[in-house]
């Protein structure tokens, strides 16, 4: 690899923008040749061969893809195409990929396919930082995990040199672990090794989205984006597989805006970042605005859109049945939530909300089923616990009243949680409710206030105090 050690990276590098403009002006020419597209694998075929065993025939398509990548005779897109098969929860599918690196370790394919697979439970199993830090050994278990994924995408890298894929997880890893200086040196290491990748640049300009810089402003953030994209059009405009750059500035505008509760401006920043390239990623953004704003209609024309560019993409068959379900179409919804589920059967997410919709059609047993799967992955998620509360409390308070403590107690300062546990156990007349409408009140105050909520629950809870006699 070029004199690093794939396990450390450590070395020292020129500047990275002068890099990314004195690799280019190298390629020259040779980086905007037509492609001769070979043929493609789809999720289906790897899905396949995976189940079957048939370790051998898979390396030997992958390793076709890459190279035919490497060398400009195919988009690199099918390659992160190929490998995005892995990206699910499905036991089957990881009992599998471990049998792939025993039987063949010396296999580079099979190591990036087990970093996708662990990467991504990483990604499921991430709530927030700060959730994650009020358990230390669920900190520990996140950051094994990362190790585990890390390690087999660099052990991938020191057998294939130049697969992409270990390199987009290493750089998207050290984001999600918050190693700056590392996000830093394995861009550099890979960007030395394969210059004109597009998937290498787009995972480090993510580095560069403000929801992941803790120690400077948006603007800061979004301005240091913005010059670094304007230093890869210069050298990539040309490039058809560079044509997600045009809009990816504006893109990420647009999803900080989201992420803030300013869904409107959201849109206007996502609408231009879609007339300069059309991005799934970019459809998935303006929809869930879309979805905050009530609009279920165009919700669902963007992710149905974010579909037709990438088949099987879940977030976006997850985001339709969100659609379908602001639109009152429950039978569309619990479809898409099906299909969704079958491509990440253990996602939390998608688990939970079909859970929610199946509660709605009375269907307890099977809601039931759903968010018990869901703590897999998902039971250090409070979105996950006070929806399984509301699952269980008709049939068995016990379990829905652990829940919603559980949700309440990981996220302390969140007043919507602590309030879904003071209604629970206002309604089952229970004098534990004075002590949590109490921290509710004082969560209340570290917010925003809650108003009216907040005078109704002390109501309640003072005419429970009343007819129960509760101490205090």
């Amino acid at each position: 690899m070029t004199g690093a050690d794939p396990m450390t990276g450590r070395r020292t590098f020129i500047g990275t923008k002068a890099l990314v403009l004195a690799a280019t002006l190298l390629l020259g020419a040779v980086l905007f040749q037509p492609s001769v597209r070979a043929d493609t694998i789809g999720r289906a075929e790897i899905m396949t061969l995976l189940a079957g065993g048939r370790f051998d025939e898979l390396d030997r398509r992958l390793v076709e893809i890459d190279d035919d990548a490497n060398a400009q005779k195919r988009p690199e897109t099918d390659l992160i195409r190929a490998f995005d098969a892995f990206a699910t929860s499905d036991p089957a599918v990881l009992t599998q990929l471990d049998r792939w690196v025993a039987e063949r370790p010396n296999s580079g394919m099979a190591l990036a396919a087990r970093a996708v697979s662990r990467s991504h439970l990483v990604q499921m199993m991430r709530y927030s930082d700060s959730f994650r830090a009020a358990d230390e050994d669920f900190s520990r278990e996140i950051k094994i995990r990362q190790r585990d994924a890390i390690v087999d995408a660099q052990k991938g890298l020191a057998i294939k040199e130049m697969n992409p894929i270990g390199f987009v997880l290493s750089v998207k890893l050290f984001i999600a672990w918050g190693d700056p200086q590392s996000v830093e040196e394995w861009y550099r290491i890979a960007i030395n090794d394969l210059p004109a990748s597009p998937a290498i640049h787009r995972a480090y300009l993510s580095f560069y989205a403000p929801w992941n810089q803790a120690t400077v402003s948006p603007e800061d953030s979004l301005a240091r984006l913005q010059g670094i994209t304007d230093s890869l059009e210069k050298g990539f405009g040309k490039d058809p597989d560079f044509v997600w750059l045009r809009g990816y500035a504006d893109y990420v505008r647009g999803e900080s805006l989201r992420r803030s509760g300013h869904p409107a401006d959201a849109i206007d920043s996502f609408s231009v970042a879609l007339t300069k390239s059309d991005d799934a990623e970019y459809r998935i953004g303006r929809a869930q605005a879309y979805l905050a704003m009530g609009d279920g209609q165009a919700a669902l024309a963007d992710f149905s859109q974010a579909l037709a560019l990438e088949p099987d993409l879940a977030p976006a068959v997850h985001g339709q049945a969100l659609a379908w379900e602001k639109l009152g179409q429950m039978k569309d919804a619990l479809a898409a939530l099906d299909h969704a589920v079958a491509l990440d059967p253990l996602n939390p997410l998608y688990l939970t909300d079909r859970a929610r919709l199946l509660r709605q059609a009375k269907r307890n047993d099977e809601a039931q089923r759903d968010m018990d799967a869901a703590l897999q992955y998902g039971s250090h998620d409070p979105w996950v616990q006070v929806w399984r509360g509301a699952v269980y409390e008709p049939t068995s308070p016990e379990t829905a009243a652990t829940a919603f403590q559980e949700a309440a107690s990981l996220a302390p300062s969140e007043p919507a949680y602590l309030k879904r546990y003071a209604d629970f156990l206002l309604r089952h007349e229970d004098c534990s409710a004075i002590n949590v409408v109490e921290r509710y009140n004082e969560a209340c105050r570290a917010d925003v206030g809650c108003g009216e909520k907040a005078r109704q629950l002390e109501d309640a809870a003072t005419a429970l105090k009343s007819k129960m006699s509760c101490a205090g």
